[in-house]
């Protein structure tokens, strides 16, 4: 198992990194997946997507999503994930879709 501070390192990358929350209408494996199956975005700047690592119900460690609203819809579809990216680095952070269990 896992300590906290070596999970809070994961999750301090997930949460000062992540520049941008991208809408996909299949799971991207790289960021040139995100951009092509990408139906929507919004950029927040870095450090601005998700909160410090915290403690996590019943245990584990968590970093939350701050609430966002507005952004750009490329085009239509169905979106069946999201991806946190840091784009400056091109690097996808974390994915979340409907079928998966996220915490």
């Amino acid at each position: 198992m896992l300590g906290s501070r070596v999970i809070d390192f994961g999750l301090h990358a997930l949460a000062t990194e992540s520049d941008a929350l991208f809408l996909c209408n299949s799971e991207p494996s790289d960021y040139a997946d995100v951009l092509a199956y990408a139906l929507g975005s919004k950029g927040v700047g870095a450090g601005n997507l998700f909160g410090s690592p915290a403690d996590a119900t019943p245990s584990g460690r968590k970093v939350t999503a701050t609430p966002i609203s507005g952004g750009v819809v490329n085009r239509g579809g169905q979106a069946v994930v999201w991806a946190a990216v840091n784009s400056a680095g091109t690097t996808p952070l974390m994915q979340h879709g409907s079928g998966q269990q996220c915490c």
